[in-house]
């Protein structure tokens, strides 16, 4: 076995330590003529596979990092904006819309691995279940935020129910994730 990564693998166990799932692979393989990699996955799969240098490993990291930091950056900003945007007009739909910003800032931070890279390692545990459980609360915030925003009478009557449907079908998915992650 020449490396082992992935998710579930805590991050201080990784031979190395990255957002994305790298390991190193010892000098005395170059004289293999081949590798033989195992994936496996409970759920659906990508495997964009690559071999790069060290030099190579180190710009891709630096580069993803730079950006990670601006995406990160700005949504925080954002949200501080928008906080106090709702302290001061105090408005239902500033308030849900912070939680949308907030739901979008953990997805972000889970689909780019910082959470179970970074986060999980301090707390301990694995923080699996918080893409699906932020995907649904944007989905439950849209709706909030659609049913604030355009005065909930404007809205046609279909769309509505549609909207209902869409957020209770999130509501008890979210709920269903929580307790199966449990």
């Amino acid at each position: 076995l020449l490396g082992q990564t992935g998710s579930k693998l805590p991050a201080s166990s990784r031979s190395v330590y990255s957002t994305s799932h790298y390991f190193a692979l010892p000098p005395d393989s170059a004289k293999l003529s081949g590798y033989l990699i195992r994936i496996e996955s409970q759920t659906s799969l990508s495997v964009p596979i690559s071999l790069v240098s060290e030099s190579e490993f180190i710009a891709e990291q630096r580069n993803s990092h730079l950006w990670y930091g601006f995406i990160i950056g700005t949504l925080t900003l954002l949200i501080f904006y928008n906080l106090f945007v709702a302290c001061s007009i105090r408005e239902a739909a500033n308030a849900i819309y912070l939680l949308f910003l907030a739901a979008l800032l953990f997805v972000f931070v889970s689909v780019s691995g910082i959470a179970s890279t970074y986060i999980s390692a301090k707390l301990g545990g694995e923080l699996l279940w918080l893409l699906p459980c932020t995907l649904h609360l944007v989905s439950i915030s849209s709706y909030l935020f659609a049913k604030q925003y355009f005065q909930h009478s404007l809205l046609p009557a279909a769309f509505q129910r549609i909207l209902q449907i869409g957020s209770g079908l999130s509501g008890a998915l979210l709920l269903t994730v929580w307790l199966d992650y449990q």
